[in-house]
């Protein structure tokens, strides 16, 4: 009888155990690529990086795009109500624009078009709205001799929180001809990381 007590209580304490890892587990982000990854939340966000965040706009809730080679990225992030800001590509023969501004207070405040070192693009919000943002990057334009698969980061900033780094690996923009002579440029989205705000 003694026995079979302690194996239940074993069984009890492993479970327990195994109940608060996988709780534990369902709250890091979710990648589509292996070749995203986060930064380990332990190691300190470069200071350099934050310096760089900290002459744009900030807020609750900050999400900077930096990277370091000669080319155009486009950082961008899907509100919980499904409002996209950033640069959206031409629809149905309409040109592009860029949706600098949401209606739930999110602002782009610096879109990079120039490139180089301490490029960047940021997104903030002062008062966010709760529920959960999808972060994006676009490699929009790559430069004569510019970098065919290279990295970036991206920074969340939010209020409580120590600030993440996030590194995520692009494909360059590809050419391809349609059978009427026509060029169209293929851009992928790489997803990032979905952030929850309470």
């Amino acid at each position: 009888m003694k026995i079979l007590r302690f194996l239940l209580g074993f069984i009890y304490v492993a479970l327990i155990v195994l109940l608060i890892l996988t709780v534990k587990n369902c709250n890091k982000p979710v990648y589509e690529d292996d070749d995203e990854e986060l930064i380990d939340d332990e190691e300190e966000t470069d200071e350099d990086d934050l310096d760089l965040t900290e002459q744009w706009g900030q807020g609750e809730l900050q999400i900077s795009l930096l990277w370091d080679f000669e080319g155009d990225l486009d950082l961008h992030v899907i509100e919980p109500g499904g409002f996209e800001i950033g640069w959206i590509d031409p629809v149905d023969g309409r040109d592009g624009y860029v949706a600098d501004s949401s209606p739930n207070g999110g602002t782009l405040d610096h879109d990079e078009r120039s490139s180089g070192i301490d490029s960047g693009e940021n997104i903030f919000w002062e008062n966010p709205p709760s529920g959960t943002y999808r972060i994006e990057v676009v490699y929009y334009r790559k430069e004569e001799g510019g970098p065919q698969s290279p990295t970036a980061k991206v920074i969340v900033k939010q209020e409580g929180s120590r600030p993440k780094t996030y590194k995520v690996r692009l494909k360059a923009p590809r050419e391809e001809e349609s059978g009427d002579g026509e060029t169209t440029t293929h851009r992928e989205r790489t997803f990032v990381a979905e952030i929850k705000v309470r």
